[in-house]
């Protein structure tokens, strides 16, 4: 009888934040700092799922070319969805749009993603760099990896 009246609450409260069939939504603020110059741009791909993450830009929400000044890059996405995000970023120096690679595998250029795992052989997954956007705004710092 608890359990049922405690669910029955909650979809009360469900339905007053979300009136009207609102979806809830926030914004991230993304800044990328350690830049080793502040050649090019820096591309920043915003992506809600694992699909594609990170080195698929057809599959990624929004992606960004972001201007660079004093060593760091910013960029605000707007009014997302409450759920689960992750960045991809590169800093594209030469400004030809695409990750140059050493080696044939290994990037050139820098190259980081959210939440600022070790870089390490393989490209890091979505449930490591994964956000969670559950408030009106969450600021993200990404240090850049050479």
């Amino acid at each position: 009888m608890i359990r049922k009246s405690l669910l029955i609450l909650l979809f009360i409260l469900l339905g007053i934040t979300n009136a009207g069939g609102n979806e809830i939504k926030g914004n991230i603020h993304v800044t990328v700092e350690k830049m080793k110059n502040s050649k090019g741009y820096v591309k920043i791909r915003l992506y809600n799922s694992g699909e594609g993450f990170p080195l698929s830009g057809k599959r990624s929400l929004e992606s960004r070319m972001v201007p660079i000044r004093e060593g760091r890059a910013d960029t605000l996405f707007k009014d997302l969805p409450y759920g689960f995000y992750a960045l991809a970023v590169l800093h594209d120096e030469n400004g030809n749009g695409k990750m140059d690679l050493k080696w044939g595998f290994y990037p050139s250029e820098g190259a980081a993603v959210s939440n600022n795992p070790q870089p390490g052989l393989v490209p890091p997954s979505f449930e490591e760099a994964k956000l969670v956007l559950d408030s009106a705004g969450l600021h993200v710092k990404i240090q850049m990896n050479y």
